[in-house]
Formats: structure tokens, sequence, C-alpha cells
């Protein structure tokens, strides 16, 4: 029997090379973007409130965005502009801002509420996608790396 020791580093310990390897491994890894559920409930919220269904979608960082909806004209007929508030926020999740905010917006420039419908709908693809974006950086994974606490061999392999 022979006995081996193995050094143990937290992130900010490792060498740069090592971290490079931490940070390549965990975006490797298959993890989801962890907040697409929510985001969902807030876009499905939002169509949901104005009986306008969606028909298809696809939002990634590596592919082309988008959601399409039946939304028409009679979806927003006798909608006036008084009955929304910019700030409302059914879900409590930060993208029902993008949506009800750039709804309010456009609505009260243009009149339009089809129009600012669908700018709050494209709002909504922007925020996601930029949120998308930042989780996949090296800041982002590096912060969760560090506030989970994970701990490392030398070559920044992930010690179980």
């Amino acid at each position: 029997m022979h006995t081996e020791t193995i050094s143990i580093y937290k992130f900010n310990e490792l060498s740069d090379s090592a971290k490079q390897r931490a940070i390549s491994d965990w975006r490797n890894d298959g993890t989801e973007f962890p907040w697409f559920d929510e985001y969902m409930a807030s876009l499905k919220e939002f169509c949901k409130h104005f009986n306008v269904s969606i028909k298809d979608y696809s939002v990634g960082t590596g592919c082309h965005s988008y959601v399409d909806t039946d939304a028409k004209n009679i979806h927003f007929r006798h909608i006036k502009l008084h009955e929304f508030s910019p700030e409302y926020m059914p879900t409590g999740f930060c993208s029902d801002i993008a949506l009800w905010g750039t709804f309010y917006k456009d609505f009260k420039a243009t009149g339009c509420a089809l129009q600012a419908f669908n700018y709050a709908i494209d709002a909504w693809v922007r925020d996601i996608l930029a949120d998308m974006e930042y989780q996949e950086s090296d800041e982002a994974i590096s912060e969760s790396i560090e506030c989970n606490e994970y701990e490392f061999t030398e070559d920044g392999e992930l010690w179980n």
C-alpha cells in the first residue's frame, strides 16, 4: 500500500492556466441556462394577458432567436394605456420589466398596441440573449465557481 497526497485549491488560488481549464470545463459540462423557465413563464404570462398564443420560438446564443405568436389587431381592441403600468410584474421575474415596460413605452408613443406588443417581445428576446451571453462569460463562471466554493486540483480539475 502507498499513500498519495493531493493538494486542493480554491479557484482564486489556481494559476491562470488552471483557472482557464476550470472555466472551460464548467462551460462545456452541458449545464443549461439557469433562468430559462423563469424567462418563459414571464413571456407566457405576458402573452396570456392579451389572449395571444406562442406558436413557436427559438432562443439561444448560437442560433437565430425569435418568438412567433398569433398576435393580431383583434387581440388589442379596446385596450387603453391607462389600464397598464410599466412596472407591472405579474411573475415577479426581471423579464417582466422588459415586456411590460417596453409595451407601455411604445404604446404610449405610438398608440398602436400590436406594434407595442411586438416590440416588447423583441425586447424580451434581447434581454434573455444578453443574460445567456453573460452567464457564458468567464466573469460569470468565475463568480459562480467562487460563490459555490468549489475546489480544484492544481491543474484546474474539479475536485469532488
